[in-house]
């Protein structure tokens, strides 16, 4: 087996020192965390607007929490600010939760397409 890559390359979107921290600084780790949530939230948006046509608001509050905590987690700062506003608008019943969403969409995308390219290149 290969030795670990000591390094990532950058990722756009991704605070990788803070992320690199919580995994003190295991790179294979952090990068098996990052590819999982790749793989975790490449369809959020399915899932996000399929709930909402459902009406469950309760789903729609959990997943935008359940992406802005693994977003924190892993140093996705941009997607885990815009979720959590998305997650208070669901919560609270009020503010435009489709606006909202769109800024979590652009910055998901940032951050999947660095993870795309990370995941194809994973040692």
């Amino acid at each position: 087996q290969p030795p670990e890559e000591e390094s990532l390359p950058p990722l756009p979107g991704i605070d990788t020192q803070f992320g690199l921290s919580i995994t003190a600084n295991h790179v294979g780790i952090y990068r098996r965390a990052l590819i999982a949530f790749y793989d975790s939230k490449l369809n959020f948006e399915g899932e996000f607007r399929t709930a909402m046509v459902e009406g469950d608001q309760e789903l729609i509050t959990r997943q935008a929490h359940s992406l802005k905590g693994t977003a924190a987690t892993l140093g996705i700062k941009g997607v885990q600010a815009a979720a959590e506003r998305l997650e208070m608008a669901c919560r609270e019943g009020e503010g435009d939760i489709e606006k909202l969403l769109s800024v979590v969409l652009e910055q998901l995308q940032q951050v999947l397409h660095s993870l795309q390219a990370l995941k194809t290149t994973q040692p």
